[in-house]
């Protein structure tokens, strides 16, 4: 996982490979350490996942709370047809925006 910072409130995670059991706490972790810098806008650039299962999206969903909590967003840049899925299965598409890429 890569951060980019866009500017000093926003940054772009890019992702790659999978987002499951053994990355959701990379990416918790690196959410919650950009907040602590000052990060309130988070996009997530998703082309590259592989697969997700349900604690890639409980990470998304806390870091969207989080965000929210504290003024800020979190969406979803160029999703992959497997990130896709699993937002539009769950639902989640109509809560996490999602930027085309």
């Amino acid at each position: 996982m890569n951060v980019e910072m866009l500017t000093n409130t926003q940054a772009r995670l890019v992702l790659q490979g999978r987002l499951d059991v053994e990355t959701a706490p990379k990416l918790r972790l690196i959410l919650l350490e950009s907040r602590n810098q000052g990060v309130k806008d988070f996009l997530l650039e998703m082309s590259q996942i592989e697969f997700m299962d349900s604690a890639g999206l409980a990470a998304m969903v806390s870091g969207l709370k989080q965000s929210k909590a504290e003024g800020g967003s979190l969406k979803v840049e160029a999703p992959s047809e497997a990130v896709r899925r699993v937002l539009e299965l769950t639902l989640l598409d109509r809560v996490i925006g999602i930027v085309e890429g």
